[in-house]
């Protein structure tokens, strides 16, 4: 029961702007369970809800801070502007995504995108991502 909780508070984490990978410990716990299914959806939940914080804190923080993250990493920024301009909600599905998707999310809650639209963009891809980390791990047990 502790192993899942830790999961979920680190896929949380993981979604948010602190960065960690909760790969190795969601990996670790498929092999070690032998179980794949409920990993899969407490991660799958933890790194959503992460996301959806992210918004959060994007839509508080306005264009305000965009233009203060943007100051910091210049590159990420721009690019994740043009994404989330050129494919709107859709470019939330790769919020799962190292290095950009945490700032993607960051500015479409900051351009205040559609949130119903964000969260299932936002699901579709973190339940992709962890379920083909299931499988790959489970192909290689």
């Amino acid at each position: 029961m502790y192993a899942y909780i830790l999961l979920f508070v680190w896929c949380f984490t993981a979604s948010s702007i602190i960065p960690v990978s909760s790969e190795p410990y969601f990996t670790t716990l498929i092999i070690t369970k032998q179980v794949w299914l409920p990993a899969l959806i407490i991660a799958s939940i933890g790194n959503i809800l992460g996301s959806i914080t992210t918004y959060w804190l994007g839509k508080k923080a306005g264009e305000i801070g965009i233009h203060k993250l943007h100051e910091k990493h210049k590159k990420r920024v721009t690019q994740a502007q043009h994404i989330v301009h050129k494919y709107g909600t859709a470019s939330l599905f790769f919020a799962w995504v190292p290095i950009i998707g945490d700032i993607i999310v960051t500015i479409a809650g900051a351009l205040q995108t559609p949130l119903v639209q964000s969260i299932i963009w936002i699901s579709a891809g973190k339940i992709f991502r962890y379920s083909l980390i299931a499988a790959i791990t489970l192909h290689f047990i």
